[in-house]
């Protein structure tokens, strides 16, 4: 997310989203957003820790850099749910996030750094669309990325539109379904560094083709596909640009049919154990809970009480200081 000096934000910032709830990966996921602080092996240790999650991540950071980009970053998440109210409580609780609440949305805050915004939206009663959060990924012309889309087999959940205070953004799906944003920010785009407790700092694409899905988002973005050889489970790669590592994609295994192609996003905690003990009480669910052969039981996915699901991640690798970041 991008940094702000004061929490005013302007009401032309609500966009329209109540179409792109979709069904597609709503219940299991895993992670999204880019503050990491590594370079590809340094990223690399710690995409062993996302191995075999069924699910997505991403990873985002917050200082601007005025009118620097970098394309391919996650640098935006919006959640969208059916009760504003519930989720505020909820990750508020968890997360010690903030909040600049509106009518019908309400702008994210960890400390100064804004997170994303979250929507209030009906749902339908045939739950043909569910809360969940979309991550947004940087790119140079919005409108450019929708005829990309497009031509590659995706489909537009939200046509390119101008958000004043932010940017221009869409939403789309790519050819296998799974929901996600393009956007470009007014300024300029995060810089990358090691995400604090509270903010995004990994996402991750669970696909049924990772191959595929690769060639689908290296035609929005310079990324390279590579085989994430530090994963202990097969049909593990990582999107790669600038040398850093933007996005894991996982391999959804053949008989989760219950699993579908989906992007989640992670949040950085102090303690993954303490994190899992509050779920309960605000009203959440644990969907994947912390085991020890897996990351050392650091890493949990989670549903809000109106069931967006969202990852959690304790990082206890240590990394410079923001300012001392190149």
């Amino acid at each position: 997310m991008h940094q702000t000096d004061n929490k005013t934000i302007s009401s032309h910032r609500i966009v329209v989203l109540s179409c792109l709830t979709s069904a597609t990966g709503a219940t299991i996921a895993v992670p999204f957003h880019p503050p990491l602080a590594g370079k590809i092996m340094q990223r690399f240790r710690f995409l062993v820790l996302i191995f075999c999650l069924q699910s997505a991540s991403l990873v985002l950071a917050q200082a601007q850099a005025q009118g620097s980009y970098i394309p391919g970053k996650f640098v935006h998440a919006d959640l969208v749910t059916n009760d504003l109210s519930a989720a505020t409580a909820f990750y508020g609780g968890l997360f010690g996030w903030e909040f600049d609440k509106r009518t019908d949305y309400a702008v994210i805050f960890a400390g100064d750094q804004d997170m994303g915004t979250i929507f209030q939206r009906d749902l339908p009663p045939d739950a043909t669309r569910k809360p969940r959060w979309v991550a947004y990924m940087s790119v140079p012309d919005v409108a450019a990325a929708q005829q990309i889309v497009t031509n590659n087999g995706g489909g537009t959940v939200l046509a390119p539109r101008t958000v004043p205070d932010l940017g221009t953004l869409a939403i789309f799906t790519d050819a296998e379904g799974a929901v996600f944003g393009t956007i470009h920010l007014d300024g300029g785009d995060p810089e990358d560094y090691l995400a604090e407790p509270g903010e995004w700092i990994w996402i991750q694409l669970l696909s049924r083709d990772p191959v595929k899905a690769g060639d689908f988002y290296k035609q929005l973005a310079p990324y390279e596909l590579l085989d994430n050889e530090h994963s202990e489970r097969s049909g593990s790669y990582l999107l790669v640009s600038q040398d850093y590592a933007r996005a894991g994609v996982l391999t959804i295994a053949a008989e989760r049919t219950d699993v579908k192609p989906t992007w989640l996003p992670f949040v950085r905690v102090e303690s993954v154990v303490e994190a899992i003990a509050k779920v309960q009480p605000l009203g959440g669910k644990v969907l994947f809970a912390p085991r020890p052969d897996m990351a050392e039981g650091k890493v949990a996915v989670l549903a809000d009480p109106t069931g967006a699901a969202i990852g959690i991640l304790e990082w206890q690798y240590e990394a410079p200081p923001r300012e001392q970041l190149p």
